[in-house]
């Protein structure tokens, strides 16, 4: 299987992924931006993030969507978020997009394209039970 080069920055969309299974290996920080459409400030993050459904990976691009980023805003070094991009009932008429559960047998899928992708694999934090070189934490 081959991938496709990642693309720098831009935004990830999660409609164009969604039920996708998405792996998010690098958070590289969450801040504000304003939001034209809210018309308020809102949080984003930049983070490296690989559809593993597509085959496609987003380097560099910004989450905006508050279920989103509040799904990896946790996200410890050496451990990456295995998910599907889904949607979520807000009870006022429109879903919110968030993070869901991956699927039995996803973590294989996860462990393949780290496999085939060493760049992205999780580093080592030093700390037991905090991820390693050798095998992702899922």
């Amino acid at each position: 299987m081959e991938f496709g080069a990642p693309s720098g920055g831009g935004y990830f969309k999660p409609a164009a992924h969604k039920d996708n299974l998405i792996l998010v290996t690098k958070v590289y920080g969450i801040d504000q931006h304003y939001d034209t459409f809210k018309k308020d400030n809102v949080d984003r993050a930049r983070v490296d993030v690989h559809d593993l459904t597509l085959g496609e990976t987003y380097a560099g691009a910004y989450m905006t969507h508050v279920g989103l980023v509040n799904s990896i805003r946790d996200m410890r070094p050496g451990r990456p978020v295995l998910a599907r991009v889904g949607q979520v009932d807000t009870g006022k008429g429109n879903p919110a997009w968030t993070l869901v559960r991956a699927k039995d047998g996803d973590a294989d899928k996860a462990r393949a394209f780290l496999a085939a992708n060493p760049e992205y694999a999780p580093a080592a934090t030093g700390a037991a039970g905090k991820g390693s070189d050798d095998e992702p934490p899922f």
